[in-house]
């Protein structure tokens, strides 16, 4: 697990301090760095998810289970919405 030591970088700009910890720390599984392609894939969900954030007037460093779900279920909807029979309907 990942402590993030600097919450001030978080507060004030999250989406450079994840691009930062994304290129300085985070590993795959396999203890490797992500591929290019994977690392913008990564940082684009987390803006998404920032942008979610802050429209329900949160932080990286005070939102809860209740916002992940939130974020996951328009997720859905949307994933629902291109692909609707991988959704059951």
């Amino acid at each position: 697990m990942y402590i993030f030591t600097n919450a001030e970088t978080w507060t004030i700009d999250p989406e450079e301090a994840y691009a930062q910890w994304q290129r300085d720390e985070a590993m795959g599984a396999d203890r490797r760095v992500f591929a290019d392609q994977s690392i913008i894939q990564h940082k684009s969900m987390f803006s998404r998810f920032h942008q979610y954030l802050v429209t329900h007037r949160q932080s990286v460093l005070t939102y809860g289970a209740d916002h992940i779900d939130g974020f996951s279920n328009i997720l859905l909807t949307i994933a629902c919405r291109v692909q609707p029979r991988a959704c059951g309907t």
